[in-house]
């Protein structure tokens, strides 16, 4: 039962890796690089398929230093992808409304600088020996990857991707409520678009966010979940004594 699990996981994610490839494949033949939107569905999906791929069951488990890089990998391209999320909706804000700041121009001509550096704040982890990680075992097959403190969990993490779910969520719900006062079809056409990427990431950011509360509440709770996308502070049988 639960290696069918695991193979029913690895084929959920395979059929999400394949769709997201395809995706690239028309963004890159039909897209033009000029258009802030391309660059960002492009950066959106590449960021999709490495947070997938970081996470199929038992591929990395060999070692703490191979799980260590693959669950820093896999929190980078989490937080890019969030962030590609709101940087999505802003252009979008930027192009139906009036922008004094020309944020669509700015994303053009900045934005890939601030999608691939900024998620790079997660190495502070590293570099401050505050992050640990050990191969799963046969009951939890995914690398276990637990900062310190919940303080440096919230800084180079859990803060910034909720920052960004929360703007992505606000801007999306004026932009659309100020073009449903002119286009209601337009409006539409924006919620069914725009909003669907946002309402997925809220779904998929939801239950993460639950399951950390409880493990910095309950620091004896256990998960064999793939719970590097949910950092914990480190417990230990010396912990439980």
């Amino acid at each position: 039962m639960i290696a069918a699990k695991y193979i029913a996981y690895d084929a959920l994610a395979s059929i999400s890796v394949v769709a997201s490839v395809f995706v690239l494949a028309s963004l890159v033949r039909l897209g033009s690089f000029k258009s802030s939107f391309t660059m960002l569905l492009v950066s959106l999906h590449v960021s999709l398929i490495m947070e997938i791929v970081t996470i199929f069951p038992y591929a990395y488990t060999s070692s703490d230093t191979l799980c260590t890089a693959i669950g820093v990998t896999h929190h980078y391209f989490s937080l890019m992808n969030i962030l590609v999320v709101a940087l999505l909706v802003e252009a979008h804000r930027s192009m139906v409304l009036r922008d004094m700041f020309g944020s669509r121009y700015l994303i053009l001509k900045y934005g890939l600088y601030v999608i691939i550096l900024f998620p790079l704040i997660i190495l502070l982890a590293l570099i401050g020996d505050t992050m640990t990680a050990k191969p799963g075992t046969a009951d939890g097959p995914w690398c276990v990857l637990s900062f310190e403190d919940t303080t440096w969990s919230l800084v180079l993490y859990s803060l910034w991707i909720w920052i960004f779910l929360f703007w992505s969520i606000l801007s999306t719900l004026y932009t659309g409520w100020r073009i449903s006062q002119s286009d209601h079809l337009l409006a539409k056409k924006f919620f069914s678009s725009i909003g669907l990427y946002v309402l997925i990431a809220v779904n998929s950011w939801l239950p993460r966010a639950i399951e950390k509360a409880i493990i910095y509440t309950h620091p004896n709770y256990t998960t064999n979940h793939f719970v590097s996308s949910y950092p914990r502070r480190r417990f230990d049988d010396d912990d439980a004594r």
